[in-house]
């Protein structure tokens, strides 16, 4: 089986491939299916996986509670509804251009091969990355949410494009 850290380097190759479509691309919407643009989409995908990225790279024990019945579930069948949760301000989608959207993905790429070459290092059970809604996250628990999370967002962009 595959690592989750295999299966982002794949994801983050799905993006590059919406990336090179070029900015005419990335600004088509479909408000019938979100309110965001495919732009938005993977900017808001890129911002949220340089948090969590740099949060495994350098996140301190939060101590606390770790991830909660919600977390479990959507990370253990790897689904997130639609329209049930706002994102934080910080990570927002806007519409970025496809130059600045390749740039946060090769920061994104660095940032994944430098856990990768880390992570013997790295305590996996401590808990690294606070999440809004399913508290604090372990290092393989925030990679794999991250998986899920880009999937949810592939599906939207997908559905966009029908």
């Amino acid at each position: 089986m595959a690592s989750n850290e295999d299966l982002l380097c794949l994801q983050f190759d799905r993006i590059s491939q919406y990336v090179t479509e070029g900015d005419e691309f990335l600004r088509k919407k479909n408000e019938k299916v979100s309110l965001w643009s495919i732009a938005e989409q993977l900017d808001h995908i890129t911002k949220v996986g340089e948090t969590i990225l740099r949060g495994v790279l350098q996140g301190k024990e939060l101590g606390g509670k770790g991830i909660n019945p919600l977390g479990r579930i959507i990370c253990l069948f790897g689904y997130m509804p639609r329209g049930v949760a706002d994102s934080p301000t910080r990570v927002k989608g806007v519409l970025e251009t496809a130059e600045k959207l390749n740039e946060r993905l090769l920061g994104m790429r660095s940032l994944l091969e430098e856990y990768q070459k880390s992570a013997a290092n790295l305590s996996q059970a401590e808990k690294v990355i606070p999440h809004p809604y399913f508290r604090n996250l372990t290092r393989p628990q925030a990679l794999r949410f991250l998986r899920v999370h880009n999937e949810h967002h592939f599906k939207i962009i997908r559905d966009i494009l029908k």
